[in-house]
């Protein structure tokens, strides 16, 4: 089954569990309103969906654990505009891995939370967020690790297409085998990025473009080539992993 909670309402200390293929996520929050979600842990297994969807909803969401595999531990999108905060979101599936997808307008404000995606399978890949579709989140003080434990693949922290992330103070680390494709950031399709006192690692590039769009960094450290059209970026009191300053394309 599916929790709906109301608008205006309190949804708290609860665990909730969903194994197999299911049709339907465990919290489902739609409409207008702003429910109150907080101390939920969550845990799926195999399933399809997302494990939380949020549409066109405006919850504050605080204490979250979710966790196992599922198609996206969290989903957003349709413009809702969450707040999550102090919270902990991973995913770790054989195939495809992503722990938060934030679509369709939405712009949520993500502080303080530790998002994990990793894959064990060779080929496969793994994605922090996936920002897409004119999203506009906002992540202060955030951790995200990823990992891809086999060669090929690719694995990426924060994952953009056409849409515009800001990030203050977030941690992205990258790690995974020879042979696939791995970045800290990847920007597509006109996405527009601020990155402010970050510190991005990644076995691969720190940050990879296809020419489009623009990315703004400052006073960040980027241990990893930053691959690319160089006409993209704007850096300022950028460095590398060896406290080496980069000049103002980040090279």
């Amino acid at each position: 089954g599916t929790i709906k909670p109301a608008n205006n309402s309190e949804l708290s200390f609860l665990a909730l569990e969903k194994t197999g293929v299911a049709a339907t996520s465990l919290i489902s929050v739609s409409g207008l309103g702003a429910p109150r979600i907080h101390h939920i842990t969550t845990s799926s297994s195999g399933t399809q969906v997302p494990t939380i969807s949020i549409s066109g909803s405006n919850p504050e969401i605080d204490h979250l654990t979710a966790g196992g595999c599922s198609y996206a531990m969290v989903w957003m999108g349709n413009s809702a505009n969450p707040r999550i905060s102090n919270s902990s979101i991973s995913n770790d599936c054989p195939l495809s891995s992503i722990a938060l997808i934030i679509d369709s307008a939405a712009s949520p404000t993500l502080t303080n939370v530790r998002i994990e995606a990793s894959i064990p399978t060779s080929g496969s890949s793994a994605t922090g967020v996936s920002s897409q579709l004119g999203a506009t989140p906002i992540l202060e003080n955030v951790q995200i690790n990823v990992n891809i434990g086999a060669s090929g693949g690719s694995a990426f922290g924060v994952d953009s297409s056409d849409s515009s992330p800001k990030l203050a103070g977030v941690s992205i680390r990258v790690t995974g085998s020879a042979g696939g494709t791995l970045a800290g950031i990847r920007s597509k399709n006109g996405s527009e990025i601020e990155i402010d006192h970050c510190g991005i690692v990644s076995d691969g590039m720190s940050i990879l473009n296809d020419g489009t769009g623009e990315i703004q960094v400052g006073a960040t450290k980027l241990a990893g080539p930053v691959s690319g059209a160089i006409g993209v970026l704007k850096c300022a009191s950028v460095y590398d992993e060896m406290y080496q300053p980069l000049n103002s394309s980040c090279q």
